[in-house]
């Protein structure tokens, strides 16, 4: 494309998603992803005003232990991935499994704490309300890179591994029906 001023070419940007749900990164990517994949989450935690922390009788207070277990997993895992991903491509589905369970379970979270977000924006509070649906977002960037990274050979693609070439095997002998071999 060129520039209605100028006869030079202007070079054109990917779309949104496609820049955020690339398989590179950027360095402002990475600054967002520390801030509302680490950083954030445990303000929310630090200052939660009993939604998370208290007795059974609250909101998500009986799955108080296992949301701050599992975060806890998620955020030394996310750390790990941003300081040591490229040298750790053979754990990488790991790490996407992790990313997309961080997701759905902050995606959860978000879904269940939104009215009272909702409610907490007339006080400022409910802002941090829309922290687990960025938090989510996050997991599921780095989760949807982290599986790009499978190695493309062994178990993780059936064409090139023996064991599922074997006609006897229920799945094989269905897709190679449908795909005419």
């Amino acid at each position: 494309m060129n520039s209605i001023l100028f006869n030079e070419a202007i070079e054109e940007r990917a779309g949104f998603w496609r820049r955020q749900l690339g398989a590179t990164h950027t360095a402002r990517q990475v600054v967002f992803d520390v801030v509302f994949g680490i950083l954030m989450p445990l303000a929310c935690f630090y200052f939660d005003p009993g939604i998370i922390r208290g007795t059974g009788s609250t909101m998500l207070g009986e799955f108080s232990i296992f949301i701050y277990g599992f975060s806890g997993v998620a955020i030394l895992t996310l750390s790990l991935w941003i300081v040591f991903g490229d040298r750790l491509r053979s754990l990488s589905p790991i790490f996407g499994g992790v990313f997309l369970a961080g997701a759905t379970v902050s995606f959860a979270i978000a879904v269940m704490i939104l009215p009272l977000t909702l409610i907490g924006l007339v006080f400022l509070i409910g802002v941090l309300g829309f922290v687990p649906f960025i938090t989510g977002f996050v997991y599921l960037r780095n989760g949807l890179r982290a599986i790009g990274h499978v190695p493309q050979a062994g178990l993780l693609n059936p064409s090139r591994d023996r064991r599922y070439q074997r006609s006897d095997c229920p799945c094989v002998a269905g897709t190679r029906a449908v795909d005419g071999h």
